[in-house]
């Protein structure tokens, strides 16, 4: 397979951080999709991380409604353990002479932790090396203040990239939040580094295997160097260092770094990960609960985002188009749409567990022309278990168990008010 090849073929082979390590626990199986593939998470009792098919290879019921047995998953329909290999080592109804066979075995995926995510390979395992996890986005100054959440959206996840691509939404979009309309001004877009378009090498630091581009953003008015660094990491990464000037006469340094995760679920849903890191307001670190109020901060500008491509997402199920008229500002956000709509054509979304789920190109050569069958509609619309199990919703200001103390607290000064005076 050529380089070119390996880039239209990165939707299915590549690693993808699909939740973050603290949410998987050796208690119970964590369920979600990958692509449309049902899929189970779940730790042994070495705490080692695993990923099954989230289908029980006897009478295919979701193994993410199982429950977890000494470090093995059992089914919650015949009882069949699974270890973390994905062997089949108890089968209760079976004579105990007798061992499980192979075909008794659970589909595996490869899977690893890496920068405190899981992450895991939907496509050819002989492929899935760990040097190929995208390590240089996680590269942060020294004394960052790191705050991270989650949040499942029910739009496609291309829409969510091709937003963080673009710089020109802030203003409007975000206002009242991350910018003002009085921001808007002339945007220019450099493209420093491309290897998902070109062959071009870049005297940039990156990865030899790093498949992606870079942009440079900036506003003509003001100095070429203030400047905002834009980088995709394909098939679904962004990454954005953000300057920021403590004053007017201070050119801005890099203040605020974004990686943003954007996992595709299913066709019309997705997963953000999002991990923030800055240099500014650290001394608000020791003040409790002060990642909360980030995270709900994070929220109601997702929640922004979300109005807008929810509504634009509409429009294209009604056969509008991505992008109608393009300037300059928008050269990132189309650069991404073009290679998508090329890597769309090696069919990586489930079609059903008696399928392939990776094509080879003598396979992708038989593939009608259609992009989307009537059956894969029907698959993405189509909520797996696993999906109604672990949703990722807004995070509120105040935790649940909070807000109980808090309305307690009130009923109490209420009634000795009451009593007081009456």
């Amino acid at each position: 397979m050529t380089t070119i090849d390996n880039r239209l073929f990165l939707l299915r082979n590549s690693w993808y951080p699909i939740v973050f390590s603290k949410d998987v626990t050796s208690q119970k199986p964590y369920g979600i999709q990958i692509l449309g593939d049902p899929i189970v998470l779940f730790r042994d009792h070495k705490n080692k991380i695993s990923c099954l098919s989230d289908r029980c290879p006897h009478r295919s019921a979701p193994l993410s409604i199982g429950t977890m047995r000494s470090g093995k998953l059992e089914c919650k329909y015949h009882g069949w353990q699974f270890d973390a290999e994905g062997k089949c080592v108890h089968i209760p109804a079976l004579n105990p002479t007798t061992k499980p066979s192979k075909t008794n075995c659970a589909f595996t995926y490869p899977v690893l932790e890496k920068h405190n995510l899981v992450w895991v390979w939907p496509g050819n395992p002989e492929m899935a090396t760990e040097d190929l996890i995208p390590d240089h986005l996680w590269q942060f100054p020294p004394n960052v203040i790191i705050t991270d959440g989650s949040r499942d959206i029910e739009i496609d996840h291309g829409l969510m990239i091709e937003n963080l691509l673009d710089p020109a939404h802030l203003p409007f979009t975000h206002e009242g939040t991350l910018a003002k309309r009085s921001d808007a001004s002339e945007l220019r877009c450099e493209v420093i580094f491309d290897s998902l378009n070109s062959t071009t090498h870049s005297s940039e630091d990156f990865p030899e295997r790093f498949f992606g581009f870079k942009g440079k953003i900036y506003a003509p008015i003001t100095a070429r160097d203030r400047a905002d660094h834009f980088i995709f990491n394909a098939p679904c990464i962004v990454r954005l260092n953000l300057a920021i000037s403590k004053n007017q006469s201070e050119a801005p340094k890099v203040q605020f770094i974004q990686v943003l995760c954007c996992i595709p679920i299913t066709r019309t849903r997705m997963r953000l990960n999002y991990i923030h890191a800055r240099l500014f307001l650290k001394s608000l670190q020791y003040i409790p609960g002060h990642a909360r109020i980030f995270q709900h901060m994070s929220e109601k500008i997702i929640e922004q985002d979300v109005e807008l491509l929810s509504g634009q997402q509409f429009n294209l199920h009604h056969r509008a188009r991505a992008w109608n008229s393009a300037i300059e500002a928008d050269k990132l956000g189309v650069k991404y749409r073009k290679w998508r709509e090329k890597a769309e054509k090696t069919s990586p979304w489930f079609k059903g567990f008696d399928k392939p789920r990776v094509l080879d190109i003598e396979d992708l050569a038989k593939q009608p022309e259609c992009d989307i069958s009537p059956h894969d509609m029907f698959l993405s619309k189509l909520s797996s278990p696993a999906t109604m199990f672990n949703p990722r919703p807004r995070i509120g200001l105040f935790p649940t168990r909070i807000k109980i103390i808090l309305s307690i607290l009130i009923f109490l000064v209420v009634v000795s008010f009451v009593k007081f005076y009456l």
